[in-house]
């Protein structure tokens, strides 16, 4: 089967704009693709993307979930459960902080607004397997445009109660959350998992998220 994706369909696009697959879901049933804000810079935070799309491999259907490739090019950051049941993005705006939890299967939205406000990139943010629980870092700015890890806050989405994992992180002691392990540990590293040539160098920690104790682990 072929199925045509057209970014002119979703915004107006120039010669430089395009649509690229993003991942599969689980059960091959559906293929999310992404467009990439032209307005990123290079050590801009969570404003990579202005389109995510989901194609119905079995149908041909497309479906745009986030359209920002309209008007001002408004961007947003997001992640997909590993499931494929919940979508988290932050708002088309220039507020940096606080976001949306969507289920893709009812369609039902809810508002995260975050205690602490610091600017968030969802890229990094990682769920729970029973997906009532975000960890998620919270950035802060040092200079124009560059921004660093500075803590790790945890979002229950069932108690609405959040609270800081790991806090006062140095420049050069950041933790992205990778994944989680189980209920209760989820695995940090200190190299950016977005940037392949970090990997070498990684390092690796398991933290539990009701103690807050770290160990150093092997590469997973």
């Amino acid at each position: 089967k072929e199925w045509k994706v057209y970014f002119n369909d979703y915004g107006f696009g120039d010669r430089h704009d395009g649509i690229l697959p993003y991942r599969w879901s689980k059960d091959e049933k559906y293929l999310f693709a992404v467009a990439y804000s032209r307005i990123s810079g290079c050590c801009w935070i969570g404003g990579k993307y202005n389109l995510l799309l989901r194609l119905n491999l079995q149908t041909g259907e497309q479906t745009a979930l986030i359209n920002g490739s309209r008007g001002s090019d408004p961007t947003f950051s997001f992640t997909i459960s590993e499931d494929d049941r919940f979508l988290l993005a932050t708002p088309m705006s220039n507020q940096p902080y606080d976001f949306t939890v969507l289920d893709l299967l009812s369609g039902k939205t809810r508002v995260v607004k975050l205690k602490e406000v610091k600017p968030i990139d969802l890229e990094f943010a990682v769920m729970s397997p029973y997906e009532d629980i975000i960890v998620l870092p919270l950035f802060k700015n040092i200079e124009f445009n560059d921004y660093v890890i500075e803590s790790l806050v945890i979002v229950d989405l069932k108690s609405k109660k959040q609270r800081v994992l790991v806090s006062n992180l140095k420049d050069d002691e950041e933790l992205y959350p990778i994944r989680w392990l189980d209920s209760e540990h989820i695995l940090v590293s200190n190299a950016n998992p977005s940037f392949s040539s970090e990997k070498e160098s990684a390092k690796y920690w398991s933290i539990n998220i009701n103690t807050g104790e770290r160990i150093q682990v092997e590469e997973p």
